[in-house]
């Protein structure tokens, strides 16, 4: 440690206290403090900055060691205690190092020289490293593009006979697509009253429709299917603007149950082909016979009689007026 007569002033003094604090360790600092009071105990007596120091909130013990050995070295000072007194380094080790070699300007070329050129020999590894897998990204690129033109060739050979074998079916298929419209966003609605006023089974169509979905749906269109007939009431079909709002409608049909003006009279099905429409009809008019107690047959051309009687057919649909009228309401519950 240097003389602390030679710092007065408290903000030298203060930046001194940190670089011996940041050097030392704190049990040197200590150690320090003790060897001074065991060689000039009896100089003193009398200093106030001999106490031991204790850790605090504010501030570490061995800082505050570390401020009463300067204090008691300026003290020591005054009085011409350690006039004749010497002061040495007892690790060399932990000295801050600054030989002659670290200023010697040819030796900090001669470094710089050679950190040149480790770092050139490093970018030529790099780069022979990076175009060896370019090179074998190509070359795996290469293969995979003759592969693809021989491929592509095979089949330029074979597109004329590929163009004549698809030909009819394509054309089948443009023939036969007019007839399948889209039914992705149909409804078929069963029950509802006939009125010669469309505005007033169109609006019971819009509540039905709320009702089922839990909001308001937008229609694209609605009509009736079939001849007007006063012994029953025409299903309905129903296009909507979006194929979610079908799902939707469709999930909540049972909601139907609940409202007393539609309980039982008024159904929601999904719009499907005529054969499929037909075969679940003569579905449900086997199993309501059977509940029955009726007897049932289907022959084998897809007539279904009941009782000894024809009542509906797979290519015709109902046979039987008497059976349309009972089943109207049940043929697409």
């Amino acid at each position: 440690m240097a003389y602390a007569s030679h710092y007065r002033d408290r903000a030298t003094t203060g930046a001194l206290l940190k670089v011996v604090v940041g050097f030392y360790l704190p049990a040197e600092i200590a150690t320090a403090k003790r060897r001074l009071m065991e060689q000039f105990g009896t100089y003193l007596s009398d200093c106030p900055h001999i106490v031991t120091r204790r850790q605090s909130n504010t501030r570490s013990a061995h800082d505050a060691e570390a401020e009463d050995i300067l204090l008691i070295l300026d003290l020591l000072d005054n009085k011409g205690v350690i006039t004749n007194c010497r002061f040495g380094a007892v690790d060399l080790e932990r000295l801050p190092k600054y030989g002659p070699e670290e200023v010697n300007l040819c030796s900090v070329v001669d470094r710089q020289v050679r950190i040149d050129r480790k770092v050139d020999e490093l970018q030529s590894a790099v780069d022979a490293a990076a175009v060896s897998v370019t090179d074998d990204r190509i070359n795996k690129l290469l293969e995979c593009t003759n592969a693809i033109s021989q491929q592509m060739a095979v089949l330029l050979q074979s597109a004329p006979s590929a163009r004549s074998s698809a030909g009819p079916t394509m054309d089948v298929r443009r023939s036969i697509s007019p007839t399948q419209p889209d039914r992705s966003c149909n409804l078929v609605i069963s029950g509802v009253a006939e009125d010669r006023d469309p505005a007033i089974w169109r609006d019971t169509v819009t509540r039905v429709l709320a009702l089922a979905a839990g909001r308001d749906v937008r229609i694209g269109d609605a009509f009736r299917l079939g001849r007007f007939d006063e012994r029953r009431n025409r299903p309905i079909l129903v296009k909507l603007t979006s194929a979610w709002d079908r799902r939707v409608i469709l999930s909540g049909a049972h909601k139907l149950s609940g409202e007393i003006l539609f309980r039982r009279k008024v159904f929601i099905n999904a719009d499907e082909p005529p054969e499929t429409r037909r075969r679940n009809t003569l579905r449900r008019l086997k199993s309501r016979a059977q509940r029955n107690g009726q007897h049932v047959s289907v022959s084998n051309d897809g007539v279904l009689s009941i009782d000894g009687e024809a009542v509906f057919c797979l290519n015709e649909g109902f046979i039987s007026r008497r059976q349309v009228e009972s089943s109207s309401a049940t043929s697409n519950g």
